[in-house]
This record gives C-alpha cells, sequence and structure tokens, in this order.
C-alpha cells in the first residue's frame, strides 16, 4: 500500500510509533505541524505522519487482525 506524504491543511493524521493523533495546521517544505488532541502543537517530518484513513486500511490487511475481526 503507498502511503501519502503530501499532506494538507486539514487533513486527520496519526503519529507513527506515537500516541498522538491531530488535525495538520501547516504545511511547510519537509515539515508539517499538527494540533493534537492535547492542544498542543506539534511539528514532524512528512514521514512521521499518516493520514488516519490510510492507518485503519493499513491495519485491516494484518492477517491477525483482520483475522481477530472475523472471530
Amino acid at each position: 500500500m503507498k502511503i501519502k506524504r503530501d499532506f494538507k491543511i486539514g487533513d486527520r493524521v496519526d503519529v507513527i510509533n506515537e500516541t498522538l493523533t491531530g488535525k495538520v495546521i501547516e504545511v511547510r517544505s519537509g515539515t508539517i505541524t499538527v494540533r493534537c488532541s492535547d492542544g498542543f502543537h506539534y511539528t514532524f517530518d512528512p514521514n512521521e505522519l499518516v493520514l488516519q484513513k490510510e492507518w485503519n486500511n493499513m491495519i485491516k490487511m494484518v492477517p491477525e487482525v483482520r483475522q481477530k475481526n472475523t472471530e
């Protein structure tokens, strides 16, 4: 699955390897600023983010997750 790396303001994103989620509020060359649910603003490299919709699709593709969901 190809992961989108061209984020736009308003996109809902999850941070890879973190428990942070939020909304993109600023896009600059090489950095994305996200307002997280805690109200703080964090700046990330685009490779550290994934769209929530894409992340949910990736989870569904993992065999053990797919198997648990059908039980």
